[in-house]
């Protein structure tokens, strides 16, 4: 509980008015914490009710912790758009039945980041992923319930995930 209380703190930081220039990188490839971008984060939920977790074995990112669907919003592209081209892109999977939960901003006082928060279900294989994106990522698919568990024991790696997390699991009902 104490953890849900702190990411809504978070949320009450929201800064609706503030506007951010855009920054163009590849889909699926993890905000730079450093610089301000607007992005989206996403909890995606395939035919079976299972969540995607994604993990990056790179340098300052411990090996096993979980991250969410995520990917920079590019000036030609709106969130919708832009999660649902990183969940193509990275996994080969599609789905039409996405929510939008919300919009925060990473550090108001700081004039970072804007994120934009989804959850997609009912997500089905459509094609194989991008070749470029395999090899940067490794994704899994794991129980709904691991969620939760993932937020209390840590695997969770970062807070942004861990918002979109608690507000899917507030908002989802299996």
């Amino acid at each position: 509980m104490a953890c849900i209380g702190s990411i809504l703190t978070v949320i009450d930081n929201i800064d609706s008015q503030l506007k951010i220039e855009s920054r163009i990188t590849s889909l699926g490839e993890a905000p730079d914490p450093n610089i301000a971008c607007e992005f989206v984060n996403a909890v995606v939920l395939n035919e079976q009710g299972e969540a995607l977790v994604i993990e990056r074995e790179t340098l300052g990112r411990p090996a096993g912790k979980w991250g969410m669907l995520e990917a920079l919003i590019t000036e030609a592209d709106d969130p919708l758009t832009a999660v649902k081209d990183a969940l193509r892109s990275l996994t080969g999977f599609e789905t039409h039945h996405w929510n939008y939960i919300g919009t925060y901003m990473k550090n108001s006082e700081r004039n970072e980041g804007i994120g934009h928060i989804f959850v997609a279900q009912a997500a089905k294989k459509c094609h194989e992923p991008e070749p470029y994106q395999q090899n940067r990522v490794s994704t899994k698919w794991v129980p709904f319930e691991e969620l939760r568990y993932g937020l209390l024991d840590g695997r969770i790696l970062s807070t942004r995930y861990a918002l979109n997390v608690a507000l899917a699991l507030l908002t989802i009902t299996q």
